[in-house]
C-alpha cells in the first residue's frame, strides 16, 4: 500500500502520539485508507499500540533513522489490519 506508507512518513509524529493515546484523527484516516471497518478498529488500534509500544521502547530506537521508525509503524498497521480488519 503506497498510500498507507507514503501517509505513514507525512504523519509519523502525530500517528506515534495518536497510538500512545488510543485514538485519533491520523490513526482513524490510515486505517480508512486500510479499509479496515470502524467496527474491527479498536482492536487493530489495540494492536498497533501494542507494536508501536515495542518499538519506542527497544534499544536503539531513538538512533534510528526516521525511514526505519516510519517502516516499523507501516508494519504495525499492516499486521493489525491482516489480523483485526476484514478486508
Amino acid at each position: 500500500h503506497i498510500q498507507t506508507a507514503q501517509f505513514v512518513i507525512d504523519n509519523y509524529d502525530s500517528l506515534i502520539e495518536e497510538a500512545a493515546k488510543g485514538q485519533g484523527e491520523h490513526l482513524a484516516a490510515v486505517l480508512d485508507i486500510q479499509g479496515c471497518d470502524v467496527g474491527d478498529r479498536q482492536a487493530a488500534i489495540s494492536s498497533i499500540r501494542g507494536d508501536v509500544a515495542n518499538t519506542v521502547n527497544s534499544e536503539g530506537y531513538v538512533d534510528q533513522k526516521m525511514v526505519d521508525k516510519a517502516t516499523d509503524y507501516y508494519n504495525a498497521i499492516e499486521s493489525a489490519v491482516s489480523k483485526s480488519c476484514s478486508v
